[in-house]
């Protein structure tokens, strides 16, 4: 069973919103925000939500929608470099070619360009193990101002058996074209990481991401789903505070919940105006004069504490003290708001555009981190500019070095001491303005009916509260004028406090009324209060049935939407990704990477293990039976390399197609018998991909190209040397001189060498001696050459390890 089906039996099980989301994930790879609105609506509905009309029925995940591989993806192989500049000493107007299929053996001594470029095929196929950029020619005078390096890479390209030639323009610095990402290049730096560190994993099974797409999904919707549940317990809280709090009716309401029914609704605010209001004045007369005044009186005071509750918070909120912190906070946060405006002028001054750090482009780059943080890039720290080819969240461009660096500042600027310093002295200031803000001084009708019995027995108290009021709107007033333009000076005086008394006056009541209640029988009191307070509860519930009936109905949703937000759960779909990793991905991986290592004969117990951070999985060597994982304190030089290549050509079998592979200097550091292994393995890997080598190793070089003889694998030969103008000359012939047999050494010494040795004879230059001297160390190797080719008939030449 292949990671489509896997998936597809998986769906199965699953709710129709996941297996709705599956299949626009699997045509679209990511969801819009309409899709996002469509599947809110489905799971709603599955749970009894009410959903817009004409919602569609959720369509299942099914086999049409899931191709078992990109068709889009083409074949891609190098067919050669030219046009290189700037790129450390290597000659321009070079071109090094390559076969497209089967096997490129490319030589070059030390110092011959041949790393130059390997290392350019390796910055732009964006390889592992990069180094941070390639130099110019540092010998040359003001080389620090010279354009990056750049060249143009020739590719193949084959779409539906059709072959097209592109050439692709490549800048160091600069996002490389998609295609070359298909290149996968190995060398010394490449082998550090696969054994010294732990890497992401190159490639997950078509398919196999449909998991983690499902899983941000369910992130995304968990959103909306706490917005809207928010929103609806901020009501009921606005719904409940609204009904008083009479008789038995606060009870009622705070047990309000999903659970209750109908019929507990109807029970608890039913109210017969003529019967249970007579019942009422019954009670009244029943429990005498006395109850019922110690009632009212009890009445009273529950109103006056509810008075003395809001004049305490007028008291506090516009004392001197309160005045002298929104003075402070208001200084505070201006003050350095200056700072980091000045700050930032003096640090984007540069910028193209003006206001950078200001408050209007403040909320453009919050709004720009929510989006990315939420959409665009959830699972990277806002702004994304490590990566080459991340976007910018407002014009959706990939950044370039400057747009990234400039970003980088930015951020740093927002994250930076003086700016932080500012935000907090804004939002305090921003949080004790709303407190002040939320200060109400509006006498309500029962505040004013409330005076008005208070005013016979106490005058002087009812007329102390009035002037309270009043002052306190004119106070208020004044701070709104203050706040606005930071003068504090013309405040109108705070008004006498006045809780202190109130509070007192219901402490009065209350002990009138408890002498009044303890005149009557205990359990009759109780019994008749306890009837009484139901009745007035019905009929406070009753007045307020609408409000009732709204927080049933939106206490019920809040219930409902919880349920959702269950289903919303990300462990299931996780186990599951992460079965389906092990069965696609790591166990193909571990068994990939233990063939390679029997194939080059490594018998160091290694494995490959798996991890996982952020959705993304990686990969990394360890040790079979052991916990220590600093593998290169252990391995030898050559142990390390040969583990590395395994890992790397492990890889590649995963590898959707048969991407090129790029090697250089494979077998460096490996002794004569795993030389010969790595070229046995290279050359059979080329009977079924583009193959590029990269040695100065003669003997390997020998041997690579006996085996592919040996074995029928077409082979292209390149040479690469060093000339006075350069680095990087690609020799015509495309065989290194020590490879060279006797015609073409007679070839290179009678028509290049002895007609150059000539011209300093006849000019009578002093440099004739050297150069005749190195004429004649040739001629002697040629002769050497003869003696393996004649006299020996070829059964022993060097640099081979056979003798045949």
């Amino acid at each position: 069973m292949n990671p489509t089906t896997k998936i597809l039996e998986w769906s199965k099980d699953q709710p129709d919103w996941q297996r709705d989301a599956l299949r626009r994930l699997a045509l679209e790879r990511a969801l819009t925000a309409d899709d996002l609105d469509k599947l809110l609506a489905i799971l709603k509905s599955e749970h009894s939500l009410e959903v817009p009309k004409g919602t569609a029925a959720p369509i299942p995940l099914s086999a049409e929608h899931l191709p078992d591989t990109a068709t889009h993806e083409e074949e891609v192989a190098l067919t050669a470099i030219s046009g290189v500049e700037n790129a450390m000493r290597l000659k321009s107007g070079e071109t090094l070619e390559f076969s497209p299929a089967n096997l490129t053996l490319i030589y070059g001594d030390n110092a011959s360009g041949k790393s130059g470029y390997a290392r350019i095929l390796k910055r732009a196929t964006r390889a592992r193990g990069q180094e941070t950029k390639i130099l110019p020619d540092v010998f040359e005078e003001n080389y620090q101002d010279r354009p990056p390096a750049r060249a143009t890479i020739h590719v193949a390209v084959q779409r539906d058996g059709e072959t097209d030639e592109c050439e692709l323009e490549w800048e160091d610095g600069k996002a490389s074209p998609d295609l070359l990402a298909r290149v996968r290049v190995f060398d010394k730096n490449a082998a550090a990481v696969y054994v010294s560190g732990r890497s992401e994993v190159a490639f997950v099974p078509f398919n196999l991401d449909l998991l983690q797409l499902l899983a941000g999904a369910c992130d995304l919707l968990r959103t909306r789903i706490d917005d809207e549940k928010t929103e609806l317990e901020g009501r009921c809280e606005e719904l409940s505070a609204s009904i008083p709090d009479a008789g038995t009716a606060r009870t009622f309401v705070d047990a309000i919940s999903a659970n209750i029914r109908p019929a507990d609704v109807t029970a608890a605010t039913k109210w017969d105006a003529e019967k249970d209001e007579a019942r009422m004045k019954e009670l009244a007369a029943s429990l005498t004069d006395a109850a019922a005044q110690a009632l009212v009186l009890r009445g009273r005071k529950t109103r006056c504490e509810s008075l003395v509750r809001r004049v305490d918070k007028i008291e506090t909120g516009l004392s001197a003290a309160r005045a002298k912190q929104l003075e402070t906070l208001r200084t505070d946060a201006k003050e350095k708001r200056e700072a980091a405006s000045k700050f930032s002028e003096e640090a984007f001054k540069g910028e193209s555009l003006s206001g950078v750090g200001e408050g209007p482009w403040r909320v453009m780059w919050q709004a720009a981190m929510k989006y990315s943080l939420l959409a665009a890039y959830p699972e990277q720290d806002f702004p994304v500019v490590e990566a080459e080819d991340a976007l910018c969240v407002l014009c959706q461009q990939v950044l370039g070095a400057e747009a990234r660096d400039r970003l980088s500042r930015f951020r740093d600027f927002m994250e930076g001491e003086v700016a932080r310093l500012a935000g907090e002295a804004e939002a305090a200031f921003a949080q004790a303005q709303q407190e002040f803000d939320a200060i109400n001084i509006d006498r309500s009708d029962d505040d004013v009916a409330l005076l008005e019995e208070i005013e016979p027995e106490d005058k002087d108290l009812a007329q102390a509260v009035t002037d309270f009021f009043d002052t306190g709107t004119k106070r208020k007033e004044a701070f709104v004028q203050a706040l606005a333009t930071g003068d504090f000076s013309g405040l109108v005086s705070a008004p006498k406090p006045q809780s202190v008394a109130l509070q007192a006056h219901a402490q009065e009541l209350e002990e009138r009324a408890k002498k009044l209640v303890d005149a009557l029988e205990p359990d009759e009191r109780a019994k008749l209060l306890g009837e009484h307070a139901e009745l007035l509860g019905r009929k406070t519930l009753a007045e307020h049935k609408e409000t009732v009936e709204k927080l049933v109905k939106f206490r019920a949703v809040i219930e409902k939407l919880q349920a959702c937000r269950t289903t919303l759960r990300t462990k299931p779909i996780t186990d599951a990704k992460k079965a389906f990793e092990k069965e696609f991905l790591m166990d193909p991986f571990k068994t990939a990477l233990q063939e390679e290592l029997d194939v080059l004969g490594v018998d160091q117990k290694v494995t490959l293990g798996f991890s996982g951070e952020r959705a993304v999985t990686y990969q990394q060597i360890q040790f079979l039976g052991s916990k220590f994982d600093q593998l290169e304190e252990v391995l030898s030089e050559g142990e390390h390399r040969a583990v590395a290549l395994s890992c790397f050509l492990a890889e590649a079998k995963q590898l959707p197609g048969q991407p090129p592979l790029v090697i250089d200097d494979p077998v460096s550091s490996l002794d004569h018998i795993r030389r010969e292994r790595v070229a046995r393995r290279l050359v059979n890997e080329a009977k079924k991909r583009q193959v590029i080598i990269f040695t100065h190793e003669l003997m390997f070089y020998t041997d690579v190209i006996a085996k592919a003889a040996e074995d029928q694998v077409p082979l292209r030969r390149q040479s690469l040397v060093r000339v006075k103008e350069g680095y990087g000359h690609v020799d015509d012939s495309g065989v290194p001189w020590p490879a060279k047999e006797v015609n073409e050494r007679l070839h290179v010494l009678e028509d290049e060498s002895l007609p150059e040795l000539r011209k300093f004879h006849e000019a009578s230059d002093p440099a004739y001696r050297e150069k005749a001297r190195n004429f004649g160390e040739l001629l002697r190797e040629t002769w050497e050459r003869l003696i393996e080719e004649g006299l020996f008939g070829n059964v022993v030449i060097r640099f081979r390890p056979s003798v045949d």
